[in-house]
């Protein structure tokens, strides 16, 4: 409750904190990326200035996800399991637990796969490992 007597404006406490978490998850997922790039030595297309701007605009995304999340007047509780369960959700519907979700969802419901953020995270990955730029500058775009 002390952040709510200090004499700084919603805003800046709210912006404040979405740089320091979007600085420590960034750093961290380049870190991932810096050890699957060269100690495991796993090819990913060579293309990492855009790889690196998908990672800030995801952790970007999970940043944002959690600020909406974490203002609601909800218990602790109930906000880590909105988080799981929409991270899970979307997760899912983005095609990274079972194949074929994905594909199956643009069939019946397009927007749903328009609108999802980890599935244009994960088509804009697609095109940049098939080396589709144009496919790449719409997925990202659509994010």
């Amino acid at each position: 409750r002390r952040k709510s007597v200090a004499p700084v404006s919603k805003l800046k406490e709210i912006l404040s904190e979405f740089a320091a978490s979007e600085l420590i998850q960034f750093f961290l997922v380049c870190l991932v990326l810096f050890y699957t790039t060269f100690v495991l030595k796993l090819n990913l297309g060579g293309n990492y200035g855009k790889i690196v701007l998908l990672l800030f605009v995801g952790t970007s995304m999970g940043n944002m996800i959690g600020i909406c999340i974490g203002s609601l007047r909800l218990t602790f509780e109930a906000k880590i399991g909105s988080l799981v369960g929409i991270g899970l959700g979307l997760c899912f519907l983005a095609d990274l637990m079972v194949s074929g979700i994905r594909a199956f969802i643009q069939e019946h419901a397009p927007i749903v796969n328009a609108i999802n953020p980890a599935s244009r995270i994960v088509d804009s990955f697609y095109a940049l490992n098939m080396d589709l730029m144009g496919r790449y500058l719409k997925a990202f775009g659509n994010i």
